[in-house]
């Protein structure tokens, strides 16, 4: 897009707290909407090592973060249909005493507990409370037929594909439930910016957000006795969604409204010089590659003419050897001539 002169956007989606190894986390869009200034911290303050080098994250001048928050922000804002749960899924959530959201995200390897064992753990916590209503998400990356052990007498397990058909948005699951339970997930921070109390059960994840902490899952039944003393997590909102209160859908449409934005002098600049600072730490590493490569392939040559030159010196030694073999049996022949002519003129003489 930027070769043909074409301003992008990046849209923020969810929370990054982790690097990734032997990558450098970068953005090529002139624009980048975000949630909150924690996602351009940690973007600028990436630092990894590739190739044995550490490289650390530019900014750019051509590019600029916006706090315009989200779509799903507003959407979780809007107020849902009434009776959601039971003219979309029919449940009669009236048999209940309230009705909680589990969200499962337990393929991620930062969790420290099989997902199995996870999963078992929540069907003992769910069975420990029959008068609450659990709607289990699962993660897109995770398959309802290595889930169905949550199908339970008061569970209804959901996954993209049927929520899909469903035409049901997260958004409006969020507003029909009393408390979200997840997992470290975007789905906590969903939660606060909807005004709904959330609860991370822990899984043993090495990674963890601010302003939020874990809880056995064996302790939820205990906090879902009493859920209208659960608080929403403001503190989660202002740590990554500081935005969410910003008109999405309005920035969106002064966009969309005004003309095609075309990509900065700065930025075509740049594509002229061959994307020099864009892709200037990709090219010290290639650079530094090359030069091991570079030094690897002369220390085998040195190796190579070494083991050349010692085969050289062994087959003269073996020659040499030889040589000297041929001596000593042609001295032992000459012995053994002489022993033959002196045995022979002691024969003659006695005859």
């Amino acid at each position: 897009a930027k070769l043909h002169g074409i301003h992008t956007i990046q849209m923020q989606h969810g929370i990054w707290i982790e690097q990734f190894p032997q990558r450098l986390i970068d953005f090529g869009s002139e624009t980048i909407w975000a949630w909150s200034n924690s996602y351009e911290r940690f973007i600028h303050g990436s630092c990894v090592r590739l190739a044995g080098k550490a490289v650390q994250a530019q900014s750019r001048p051509w590019q600029r973060y916006q706090l315009v928050g989200s779509a799903k922000f507003v959407d979780m804002r809007l107020a849902a249909p009434l009776d959601l749960l039971r003219w979309r899924l029919g449940v009669d959530v009236g048999r209940y005493r309230a009705v909680a959201l589990v969200g499962t995200n337990l393929h991620w390897h930062h969790h420290g507990t099989a997902a199995q064992t996870v999963r078992e753990r929540l069907v003992r916590m769910m069975r420990a409370a029959p008068d609450v209503f659990f709607v289990v998400k699962l993660h897109p990356h995770e398959r309802a037929p290595d889930a169905t052990e949550l199908a339970q007498p008061n569970t209804l397990v959901l996954n993209d594909v049927l929520m899909g058909i469903l035409d049901l948005q997260m958004a409006r699951l969020i507003a029909a439930v009393d408390v979200v339970i997840s997992s470290l997930s975007t789905l906590l921070l969903d939660a606060a910016v909807a005004g709904k109390p959330c609860i991370q059960y822990d899984t043993g994840n090495d990674l963890s957000y601010d302003e939020v902490a874990s809880v056995e899952i064996e302790q939820l039944p205990q906090l879902l006795a009493n859920i209208p003393a659960l608080t929403v997590n403001d503190a989660l909102m202002r740590a990554y969604g500081e935005a969410a209160d910003q008109p999405f859908y309005a920035h969106l449409a002064r966009l969309l409204a005004s003309d095609t934005p075309s990509i900065s002098d700065a930025m075509r600049k740049e594509i002229d010089a061959g994307a020099a600072s864009q892709y200037s730490a990709a090219r010290e590493v290639e650079a530094f590659v090359g030069e091991t490569q570079m030094l690897r392939a002369e220390v085998a040559a040195q190796i190579a003419r070494t083991d050349l030159a010692e085969s050289g010196a062994n087959q003269a030694t073996a020659r040499a050897a030889a040589a000297e073999a041929d001596a000593a049996q042609a001295t032992a022949r000459a012995t053994a001539a002489e022993a033959d002519a002196a045995h022979a003129t002691a024969h003659a003489t006695a005859a």
